[in-house]
């Protein structure tokens, strides 16, 4: 942790469910909801896959870093079922009789917001949350599910671990939303941010090629184009 400057001595990893991580950061917004979370863990920045929207920066009273990823959301389905297939679409069940496809996604997540934004007329009963969207994997296994809606880049480790399933064509179509990871703190403390900033930037050339060997694995539609990481310098 040295990157972080001369002042840090020690560090404590936390593990948290995704609809947690924003919460558990120390900022003046969240403070209420902690009183009303107790379990939920205090931390002073979150660097896990974590999409930039500037709704949580008002929400929840944070600043990004400079981002260090893009990628897109994207459909993660069995290989049995058709490439087209998009939330809301009717399948034929074990049984032989039709309904509507069940799809999970992780609760308090910019891609739970953006499927409900675009399949407003959807059963509600075919959507399914979950606190981490790393149990999704576990309900499409066991069938419970039929997709996982997440960033691809997310969705690619699902798909090592899980090799009947494939990426839907959903949501390649030209303008698709492209988004943004980055690494969040307090609004509050921007000594911390560019603290984070700076290591960022110090650790660029190797994490750009670590995620760079990730798209490419990614079938063609489904990578996000080449964008330069936005730099973020400070608090607002």
């Amino acid at each position: 942790m040295r990157d972080l400057g001369p002042k840090v001595t020690d560090y404590r990893l936390v593990s948290l469910p995704t609809s947690d991580r924003l919460i558990a950061l120390d900022t003046v917004k969240n403070a209420e909801r902690r009183a009303e979370c107790p379990g939920i863990p205090t931390v002073d920045v979150v660097i896990a896959s974590l999409t930039v929207s500037k709704g949580r920066e008002a929400e929840f009273g944070i600043a990004f870093s400079s981002s260090y990823a893009t990628t897109r959301s994207g459909l993660l389905i069995p290989k049995y079922l058709a490439h087209d297939q998009k939330p809301g679409d009717k399948i034929v069940d074990d049984s032989g009789g039709e309904r509507t496809m069940r799809v999970c996604t992780g609760n308090n997540t910019t891609n739970a917001e953006d499927l409900l934004g675009k399949t407003p007329d959807v059963d509600p009963e075919a959507l399914y949350g979950v606190d981490d969207t790393s149990s999704c994997l576990a309900l499409l296994q066991q069938r419970r599910v039929d997709a996982v809606y997440s960033d691809v880049l997310v969705l690619k480790g699902f798909m090592n671990q899980l090799p009947g399933t494939k990426l839907s064509s959903y949501n390649t179509h030209v303008g698709a939303t492209i988004d943004e990871y980055a690494m969040a703190t307090s609004n509050q403390d921007c000594g911390l941010l560019r603290a984070v900033n700076r290591a960022l930037e110090a650790t660029r050339d190797h994490t750009a090629a670590d995620f760079e060997k990730l798209i490419r694995e990614l079938p063609s539609e489904h990578q996000p184009p080449d964008k330069s990481p936005a730099s973020r310098t400070g608090c607002p």
